[in-house]
């Protein structure tokens, strides 16, 4: 099998043996819970199934728990843990197309044998864990790693595999052990080694920055481990660049241009952003500047781990008892299943489905509703257009203490107001601006290339909006500038509104009248129920429609 990123007018599309492969996927943690059955009857055939090195927990913050026995937890490597995974996703759908996600976070015992490789805190002062830093643990990775793939390759699963996710960190998603980065003996070491060659200050912007990079660099490694073992024949992606979702510099996150400059990795991916508790109303963005991805060739996947009435608890720790893990009631708990789908289908990028503890969308009609959006993806996701680009530097971070949340109320209120916009890496802007009539920069500290860029977007008279953490933004401030500046406000009225090439999603929370037209319409019809739309319309509940722009 050769699975392969390739352009396709310009939006990264994944290819398996020269196809174009429907970018929809489902994984659940609980796999004695799972619906890989479900799923193949509504037509899904890419997989994803979580392989472990060890048998420690996911999370450091709530460390109870443990879904998967680990295939290196002992001396000799367990591959029947491998069969039984794929076995039982082959059994439903004996041609599914599997990218596992291999959690590579090495066992207790190890980490206990090398105390000079672990951080010097751990999360909230718990146990300590492993340092990024480390390169007896990063060889040790790459070792194990290759010792997988090349068992898999060589496996009667060798056909159905199509590539490999590299998880790990805290929460497998390259988040650090410990509150505070990376701390530790040999993060010490490499960062006093980089102060003196590069007779840089040794200050805590620079230890910041040096301890994303190095995470980065892990993850870079570690792909390239992967794509070697793979022959260069499969694509391998991982977590990160959560450079909107988790604008600290405690997260590591902010090294994402490294990683982007890389050949060995061909995706990435990252759950919708968590902020407002996940509560419908919000536009579910992605956690990273996905059009960052796209400039770079890089396939992105969302993972969309919508809760539902269905969604319980998987264990009695306090922590899972917050409104975070529930969703709302059933009807409701559909259209965001329908949002979070269209968000994706129309920005032109892939998608799984967390199942995160099993049977979260056990139910006939999120069936139907996911077997009907199988055959939208089957003709090709979409290409969307914006006169609006969204900039903003990760280095902006490294210098600051605390979250800078700017950007979270940027993207929501942007999302309301129904236009579309781009949103990129300021150290894209050259390759990008031209193309956009409106700049919107989001300044939570200075840099040198914010201030060149800005100032390149006035003298080029482009319509620019500078935000920093003292202004206040929402969906009015939004509507008010974009009408300013020749940008068409699709509705007056709050609403999130999709419009791509070949499509338009309208959704709704609020109840009251709303109006919408385009290209002089005022009539479409939903393809999820097939019922006719006539605007003004009375919204009474939460509602998602997706019409089709040559049926209007």
């Amino acid at each position: 099998m050769i699975s392969q990123v390739k352009q396709v007018d310009g939006q990264p599309t994944l290819f398996v043996n020269g196809k174009a492969v429907p970018e929809m996927a489902y994984i659940t943690y609980k796999t004695a819970n799972n619906r890989y059955e479900n799923f193949a009857k509504a037509g899904i055939r890419l997989y994803s199934v979580n392989l472990n090195f060890s048998e420690l927990p996911i999370n450091e913050i709530t460390p109870v728990l443990v879904f998967q026995k680990g295939i290196f937890q002992n001396d000799e490597p367990d591959f029947s843990i491998v069969d039984k995974n794929f076995d039982e996703i082959l059994s439903a759908c004996p041609d599914a197309l599997i990218f596992p996600r291999v959690n590579v976070n090495l066992s207790r015992e190890w980490e206990k044998e090398h105390p000079d490789e672990l951080c010097d805190y751990g999360m909230h002062r718990g146990r300590t864990r492993v340092s990024f830093a480390s390169d007896l643990w990063a060889e040790e990775i790459k070792e194990k790693l290759t010792k997988l793939i090349d068992y898999i390759e060589n496996s009667r699963y060798s056909e159905n595999v199509v590539g490999y996710q590299i998880a790990g960190g805290n929460t497998e998603e390259w988040l650090p052990f410990e509150d505070y980065g990376f701390y530790g003996k040999r993060a010490k070491e490499k960062f006093l080694k980089l102060c003196e060659e590069n007779n840089l200050e040794k200050n805590e912007e620079n230890y910041f920055r040096f301890a994303s990079e190095m995470t980065a660099q892990r993850i870079v490694e570690f792909a390239s481990a992967a794509k070697e073992a793979v022959k260069n024949n499969k694509i391998v992606g991982a977590f990160y660049g959560y450079t909107i979702g988790c604008p600290h510099r405690v997260n590591l996150h902010l090294a994402l241009s490294k990683v982007l400059e890389s050949d060995k990795i061909d995706f990435m991916c990252s759950p919708l952003i968590y902020v407002y508790g996940r509560q419908p109303g919000v536009d579910p963005y992605p956690m990273v500047p996905i059009d960052s991805l796209k400039l770079h060739g890089k396939l992105y996947f969302s993972e969309n781990d919508i809760r539902t009435h269905l969604s319980r608890p998987p264990s009695p720790h306090s922590h899972y008892s917050t409104k975070i893990w529930f969703g709302p009631d059933r009807k409701t708990s559909l259209e965001q299943i329908k949002l979070n789908f269209c968000r994706a289908f129309t920005h032109g990028h892939g998608m799984w489905w967390f199942d995160m503890w099993g049977g979260w969308y056990d139910d006939s009609e999120f069936m139907q509703t996911f077997s009907k959006m199988q055959k939208i993806c089957e003709k090709g996701m979409e290409r969307k257009s914006s006169d609006v680009a969204v900039f903003m530097d990760e280095n902006c971070y490294f210098p600051l203490k605390g979250h800078r949340n700017k950007i979270w109320d940027v993207c929501n209120s942007i999302g309301l107001s129904g236009v579309m916009y781009d949103i990129f890496l300021v150290s894209d802007f050259e390759k990008v601006y031209n193309d956009y009539n409106v700049c919107i920069f989001i300044e939570p500290n200075k840099t040198q290339l914010l201030s060149d860029c800005i100032k390149t977007a006035k003298q080029k008279q482009k319509n620019v909006m500078i935000i920093t953490d003292d202004d206040e933004v929402d969906f009015e401030t939004f509507k008010e500038f974009f009408e300013n500046n020749g940008i068409t406000v699709p509705t007056k009225q709050k609403a999130v509104v999709y419009t791509a090439q070949n499509h338009i999603v309208f959704y709704a929370h609020e109840k009251g009248e709303y109006d919408f037209s385009l290209d002089g319409k005022k009539i479409f019809k939903d393809l999820f129920t097939g019922k006719e739309i006539s605007f003004p319309t009375e919204i009474t509940k939460t509602i998602c429609w997706l019409f089709e722009r040559s049926k209007i």
